[in-house]
């Protein structure tokens, strides 16, 4: 594990009611409206990739689908299954997925992949490429930037790669993913601050 992981997973794991309560202000429902929409059913399974603390599991489990969240962090884990008891949550990590191949109708990656070293974001977008069925569908967003983001409260850090819309275009295709819809919305609390979000297919 990189040390990026190692200083991520630790400050979510001391921050995670924190964590929690400031999530819960977010309005994501056109995301997941848009993200039914490209999934056509209405029933499936659904990975929950870095779930936190199982808002956005809890919601699609709520939209009808059988979800499995997976994160590193225990206290986060604890309060997912909190929120959501009906969902299935793992310790797991995103670049190592103990699943099968072709078992998920879609993934759900929301701000998590930007929390890896540079090297490995090409292999977790590759596990879930692995893990994903043929015509399945991913969301994936990331907050846009430029290179190492290192912040620090309260005396814990927190690390994020940020990148630009063309490389993670680049990556997405060069995984075998087709692009569906991109979008680039400004943070609903922080002004001059961008999320990049990505619709996939598995092709």
């Amino acid at each position: 594990m990189s040390d990026i992981s190692k200083v991520n997973i630790e400050t979510y794991d001391k921050t995670a009611k924190e964590y929690d309560e400031w999530a819960r202000g977010f309005d994501m429902s056109n995301e997941y409206r848009q993200f039914k929409e490209y999934l056509v059913k209405d029933s499936g399974k659904i990975l929950d990739v870095g779930c936190g603390s199982g808002r956005d599991a809890r919601a699609l489990f709520d939209m009808g689908y059988d979800v499995v969240g997976i994160d590193l962090s225990d206290n986060m884990l604890k309060l997912a299954k909190l929120k959501a008891p009906a969902a299935k949550f793992i310790r797991m990590d995103f670049r190592d997925l103990f699943l099968e191949n072709d078992y998920f109708d879609g993934f759900w990656a929301n701000a998590t992949l930007f929390l890896v070293a540079e090297t490995d974001l090409k292999k977790a977008t590759q596990e879930l490429y692995r893990v994903t069925k043929k015509g399945g569908v991913g969301f994936i967003s990331f907050k846009e930037g430029e290179g190492e983001v290192k912040k620090e409260i309260d005396g814990l850090a927190k690390i994020q790669l940020l990148y630009s819309y063309s490389e993670l275009r680049e990556i997405m295709k060069e995984v075998g993913f087709k692009v569906l819809m991109t979008e680039r919305k400004e943070d609903q609390r922080r002004k001059g601050v961008f999320w990049l979000r990505y619709y996939l297919r598995k092709v």
